[in-house]
């Protein structure tokens, strides 16, 4: 295992300076720069500015300063937010962004599954069609949509929650609802295909065989051999709801690093695109190693490859 590990961690360092490149050579070709606004700044002000930055030098020099920097911890200053750096920055509102993250996972992993599994065990029927016509629905429904919906209903009608804010539980069940439901119905579509394809395998028939009670059956013998495809999609979704709640963030005023990301993308504030950009893929890359390391886990199989 920890071979595996090692070899895995060693094969993420050039994925990671990939991504990099890419993010880094798309940014500086989309038109405009960080200090380009409407009214316009006096060209010795802006050759400071841009020379203070290192925006005057190549791009390719200016990418090596910065995977140099990088290496060392340093993800560089804010160009939007004076007087503080990008890592401030993350460590002030990464923890909101993992908070949000764990909340709305919370939803597919106690509610999507179960709700598959009842839809498969129930297949064809009235329950099945309703979990299923309910799955399709949170699948469909955009997060700007649903979080309008939810704040319409349950702030403003009901006055139950409040609209906005992160500053205690009240204020966190609407964002982890409206960011949680879309990965639970498709956690609970996968589920049922996922039950429904086992059920048909000899194991389980000759289980039935043997008398043994049809919920023992599922719980035991069924949901453990379907469990693998879900898996392999719950560490990205992981990572997704993590690192990926910038509309929801932006919605509710949330303070995390999802909002500031759309700032840095209006603002061109290249440092803190970057770091959140390679937050994300770090993210993803932790949550794929983990998944590989829970199958070996769940199928013995696995470990015998």
């Amino acid at each position: 295992m920890i071979k595996f590990l090692i070899k895995r961690i060693a094969f993420s360092i050039p994925v990671l300076f990939i991504i990099a490149l890419i993010s880094f050579i798309l940014m500086y070709t989309v038109p405009g720069g960080p200090f380009d606004k409407e009214k316009k700044l006096p060209p010795e002000i802006k050759a400071n500015i841009e020379a203070k930055y290192l925006l005057d030098k190549p791009v390719w020099t200016q990418f090596t300063i910065y995977i140099y920097n990088l290496v060392l911890g340093d993800m560089g200053p804010s160009y939007k937010y004076l007087g503080r750096s990008v890592k401030d920055i993350l460590k002030d509102t990464f923890p909101v962004s993992l908070q949000l993250g764990l909340l709305a996972f919370m939803i597919p992993l106690f509610i999507g599954i179960p709700l598959g599994i009842i839809a498969a065990v129930y297949r064809n029927t009235f329950i099945d069609k309703i979990t299923m016509f309910s799955a399709v629905l949170g699948i469909t429904i955009p997060h700007f949509v649903l979080g309008a919906l939810l704040i319409l209903i349950f702030a403003h009608s009901l006055k139950i929650f409040p609209p906005a804010l992160w500053e205690g539980w009240s204020n966190m069940l609407l964002p982890a609802i409206t960011l949680g439901i879309g990965p639970t119905a498709y956690i609970a579509r996968l589920t049922r295909a996922s039950i429904l394809e086992v059920l048909h395998k000899d194991f389980v028939r000759t289980a039935y065989a043997k008398g043994l009670p049809y919920s023992k059956i599922i719980l035991k013998h069924v949901l453990k051999n379907a469990m693998t495809p879900i898996i392999s999609v719950m560490g990205p979704i992981l990572a997704s709801l993590v690192a990926g709640s910038f509309v929801v963030e932006y919605i509710y005023s949330i303070p995390g690093m999802g909002r500031y990301f759309i700032t840095a993308v209006t603002d061109r504030d290249y440092p803190l695109i970057m770091a959140t950009t390679m937050v994300y893929a770090v993210l993803i890359i932790i949550a794929n190693i983990v998944v590989d390391v829970l199958y070996k886990v769940v199928d013995p199989r696995v470990r015998l490859e």
